[in-house]
């Protein structure tokens, strides 16, 4: 700051063209006026990105399959064929060119109740049918979110099933929304895009509907079809596999970012 500047005053003078002086007074207004708009509007800000563009992953996947709807148009539907039960864990990364998936049993220090027997379903998620890693493409996938929605005391049913439970372990229920006729909502997760989603304790699950994948990117290798397409619905796992909601949230928002970056904006 020039030292005979006014008191009060925040100065830029490094390009005289473009010299800005605004009383700091101004300037804290504003500020505060901008987090009263955010929170009076319920605006859930992009979460920033971790340092690490890494996350380990638990997914559970459905079978897809082609619906001829009209003898030209053909639509994915999920299929009444299940591939199994149990989860398979992942280590996933996004950038510009697509969703880069490895088994994330291998070289990963992970040890919780279900990663032992990951590398024989890991297969089931790529067409090559080995452990090796493999790359979505943006252009080959769709994408949605569903919300996890945690019961409320006022939800606790008074009688039924889980009614021998203490009423703190029911609240640790959560039951799922998702709009009919797709696999999840889209776009950006925030309050004015979604009326549904409720910042201060609705948690999402990131879905996925891929029709093809790449082996190696850098071999300039040409796409091979997933058959038959795969839905995966996935959160993000911390070290001892407990969900990570906070990560989940930043996760959705960076692949709609590089699959849509006009659509992560709104």
């Amino acid at each position: 700051m020039d030292d005979d500047s006014p008191a009060g005053k925040a100065i830029i003078p490094e390009d005289k063209s473009k010299q800005l002086s605004l009383p700091l007074e101004m300037i804290h207004r504003g500020l505060e006026l901008a987090v009263r708009i955010e929170q009076n509007q319920g605006i859930q800000p992009f979460p920033k990105k971790p340092a690490s563009n890494e996350y380990t992953v638990r997914c559970y996947l459905a079978i897809m399959e082609w619906i001829q709807e009209d003898g030209r148009s053909r639509r994915l539907s999920e299929s009444d064929n299940s591939i199994t039960n149990a989860p398979v864990y992942i280590v996933l990364s996004i950038d510009q060119d697509g969703l880069h998936i490895s088994c994330a049993s291998i070289n990963k220090n992970l040890n919780f109740v279900g990663i032992e027997d990951n590398e024989d379903r890991y297969p089931m998620l790529n067409a090559f049918e080995n452990l090796n890693p493999f790359t979505i493409p943006v252009s080959s996938f769709d994408l949605f979110y569903t919300l996890s929605h945690p019961m409320q005391e006022k939800d606790i049913p008074p009688f039924g099933p889980p009614f021998h439970l203490p009423k703190e372990e029911l609240k640790k229920f959560k039951f799922k929304q998702n709009p009919g006729g797709q696999p999840g909502y889209k776009g950006s997760v925030t309050k004015e895009a979604n009326p549904f989603f409720g910042i201060n304790w609705d948690c999402i699950e990131i879905v996925i509907v891929y029709i093809s994948m790449l082996g190696d990117p850098n071999l300039k290798q040409g796409l091979v079809a997933k058959k038959p397409p795969l839905k995966l619905t996935f959160v993000v796992i911390d070290q001892k596999g407990e969900d990570d909601p906070t990560a989940t949230l930043e996760l959705y928002h960076a692949i709609l970012e590089a699959k849509n970056p006009l659509s992560a904006a709104e």
